[in-house]
């Protein structure tokens, strides 16, 4: 079965913010006050919880990030 292209960009942006999650994770634990990685980290978030998540995939945003989150804790 292929897939089509619109579930791959999905696909691709999905992966992309847990990509930019765990990098700013990773940064803000070498340096807590670092402001672009907050940014970059709360706004990630924001995309997990938000619609145009939800249009995307069909996984859970929540779960998604505490998922992530188990990673760094």
């Amino acid at each position: 079965m292929e897939i089509s292209p619109y579930k791959l960009l999905a696909n691709a942006i999905v992966k992309q913010a847990a990509k930019d999650w765990r990098y700013s994770a990773r940064r803000l634990c070498r340096n807590p006050g670092n402001i672009r990685a907050k940014a970059t980290k709360k706004e990630t978030e924001r995309f997990f919880r938000s619609s145009w998540f939800e249009m995307l995939t069909d996984l859970d945003g929540e779960t998604l990030l505490r998922k992530l989150k188990e990673g760094y804790s």
